[in-house]
């Protein structure tokens, strides 16, 4: 590992040999493990410029750490940070959110994707 550093309070950019990664933290474990299938299964339909999930660790790629859930998916280097000054990010931004939520809510509907993200939880310690 190259370096870590701190994003947001939730999220931390890991830079490695093998490129780089941001850590999503989240509060429970179904949280994390709904985002995590989420993201699998957009990719897997061929949405364009989503993350891949780092699944070798963990549960599907979910794992336990300072006592909160994370994911890990690789770093998009060359993404561009919209700006909300500027009206086509606007528009961009809000097709994405469209075609985002529209996907997730289709995939969400499914009886077998419901049960893909288990009742589990870690234990204490």
């Amino acid at each position: 590992m190259k370096n870590i550093k701190m994003v947001k309070p939730n999220v931390w950019l890991v830079t490695a040999c093998e490129g780089g990664w941001v850590a999503k933290r989240y509060r429970t474990f179904s949280e994390a493990m709904r985002q995590a299938v989420f993201m699998q299964a957009l990719k897997k339909a061929g949405v364009a410029r989503v993350p891949e999930v780092y699944t070798a660790i963990g549960q599907n790629g979910v794992f336990l750490a300072e006592g909160a859930f994370w994911v890990m998916q690789t770093y998009i280097s060359d993404a561009e940070r919209l700006s909300f000054a500027r009206w086509r990010d606007i528009a961009d931004g809000l097709e994405w959110l469209q075609t985002y939520h529209f996907i997730t809510a289709m995939l969400a509907s499914i009886p077998m994707f419901q049960t893909i993200i288990p009742h589990h939880s870690f234990p204490a310690g």
